[in-house]
């Protein structure tokens, strides 16, 4: 008789199910870490947006923009225009995925990045850090410069 015993029909689908589970889990890490990517390079287009709105004097004003990591929140940043956050006015409001968190600024802190007009620059330099909510070992980094480069570090 040929054929297949229960035997090898259970370790079959057993086989079958943790090939399956580590497909998921790698799958699962796979869409956080490009939903990271995502957020980063959106946020630095945004960046350099801003910094351009900044050099031509749109509406003749500096531009900005203000890092909320809020504390419980959904982590969040605000275009705005204007010499400060507290006077300006915002122009759109961005919210990172809730996947997603600022290590820098820091929980329950803010930092705002004001671009001087004509030149671009930036008094002084800022370091933007965004991480998997569940996973703070995984992150990535925009450094501004003084001289107003913006930089993406791995």
């Amino acid at each position: 008789m040929r054929g297949f015993t229960l035997i090898e029909l259970l370790i079959i689908s057993g086989i079958a199910v943790i090939i399956g589970t580590i497909g998921v889990l790698n799958l699962t890490g796979f869409r956080a870490r490009n939903s990271l990517n995502l957020a980063v390079q959106e946020l630095k287009a945004n960046l350099r947006d801003v910094q351009q709105r900044s050099i031509s004097q749109d509406q003749g004003k500096q531009w900005g923009v203000h890092l909320d990591a809020s504390a419980g929140g959904d982590d969040f940043y605000k275009v705005f225009s204007g010499s400060s956050y507290a006077g300006g006015i915002v122009s759109k409001t961005l919210y990172l995925s809730p996947t997603l968190q600022f290590l820098s600024p820091a929980q329950g802190a803010a930092d705002d990045i004001i671009f001087d007009k004509v030149t671009g620059n930036v008094p002084a330099v800022h370091s933007i850090v965004i991480a998997l909510a569940d996973d703070n070992a995984v992150s990535r980094s925009i450094i501004i410069s003084t001289s107003g480069l913006i930089n993406l570090l791995p």
